[in-house]
């Protein structure tokens, strides 16, 4: 009874500090877990952050420490507090790269930068790193339990960066500036050939060089978009285009 209520007091003093650290001494590590399960499952994810951080502070070399520090991450990561679970994440596979837990944290480190995609919708530095950790999670378990999941994603996150290369195609475009817009088109063209801003950027490829007077370009990038996407209507434009010259 006198432990429970030990636990339930820190429980208190958590609620009421916490940016302060914690001060759990006296409460073996084992016990400290168990309290951040317990906040965990009920949903208190920065409480449950806190916790699992003292175990990794206070007893780095004990034998729960390092699922201490992923699930760390992961409190964090279902807290919203991204950089947080990102130095977190960071820290446990630079510490345990051999980890039985390192491949659900490649994943959750992509899951990390995926998710802030849609919360940061101009910025596309986060579909960028998003890109990146994907990869390098495909590139390691090319037969993980989570690739499935992250091919899938990564489809959004194509989507993403082909819409950025594409706006700032255009804007060099409208600037007259057709060298940088054509390098961008060309970047949709070669990178992200399976994202709908395809048919958009070879018919901007078509109208670029038929602007500069290559029609030989135009008309290859013309002939590309009637083979692939014949009753498109950027292969219409392009037809037009390349008829009325």
């Amino acid at each position: 009874m006198k432990k429970h209520l030990l636990i339930l007091s820190f429980l208190f003093l958590l609620a009421c500090a916490s940016k302060e650290k914690l001060d759990l001494s006296g409460i073996a590590e084992g016990q400290i877990y168990q309290m951040a399960k317990t906040e965990y499952e009920n949903k208190n994810y920065m409480q449950a952050a806190q916790l699992y951080r003292v175990v990794v502070d206070e007893y780095p070399f004990s034998t729960i420490a390092a699922k201490a520090q992923i699930m760390e991450a992961h409190s964090y990561f279902l807290a919203l507090r991204f950089v947080e679970a990102e130095v977190a994440i960071e820290e446990f596979l630079s510490l345990y790269p051999g980890n039985e837990n390192t491949e659900w944290a490649y994943y959750l480190k992509a899951l990390i930068y995926y998710d802030q995609i849609l919360i940061v919708k101009l910025d596309q530095e986060f579909s960028e790193k998003a890109k990146l950790s994907i990869d390098e999670y495909l590139n390691r378990y090319p037969e993980g339990k989570y690739t499935t999941d992250l091919i899938l994603k990564l489809d959004l996150v194509n989507e993403h960066l082909a819409g950025k290369e594409m706006l700032i195609g255009r804007y060099y475009q409208q600037k007259a500036d057709l060298v940088a817009a054509i390098s961008r088109y060309q970047d949709v063209y070669k990178n992200y050939s399976t994202t709908s801003h395809i048919q958009e950027a070879l018919f901007r490829l078509v109208e670029c060089y038929q602007t500069l007077g290559i029609s030989s370009e135009a008309q290859k990038y013309a002939a590309v978009l009637g083979h692939n996407y014949p009753d498109s209507k950027w292969y219409k434009y392009s037809y037009s285009l390349l008829q009325g010259s």
